[in-house]
C-alpha cells in the first residue's frame, strides 16, 4: 500500500504574520467598541485620546499595527490594562 504524504507551501513567517493580524483586528475592535460606548465621533475621541481621526480610523479597521507608545497611550487615557486589548 501506498502512502500519501500532504505537502503544503506555506511562506517562512506565514503563521506569525496571521497572529499579528488577528490582534491588530482584536485591537481594532476593542477600540471601535470604546469610542461607541463612550458615543464619540472619530474626531471627539481622537482628540480624547490625542491621535488623529485617520490613526483611529486605521486601527479600527485593522489596516495599521498600534506601536507600543500608542498601546500605552490609549491605555492611559482610557483608564484600561493593556491586557483588554490581547
Amino acid at each position: 500500500s501506498k502512502v500519501l504524504y500532504w505537502t503544503y507551501d506555506i511562506p517562512v513567517g506565514y503563521f506569525e504574520e496571521v497572529r499579528i493580524l488577528d490582534s491588530n483586528i482584536i485591537f481594532g475592535e476593542k477600540i471601535k467598541e470604546i469610542r461607541k460606548g463612550k458615543n464619540m465621533s472619530f474626531n471627539e475621541f481622537a482628540d480624547f485620546t490625542g491621535f488623529t481621526s485617520s490613526y483611529i480610523y486605521k486601527l479600527e479597521n485593522g489596516k495599521i499595527n498600534p506601536t507600543l507608545k500608542s498601546i500605552n497611550q490609549f491605555c492611559e487615557k482610557l483608564n484600561v490594562p493593556v491586557g483588554y486589548f490581547f
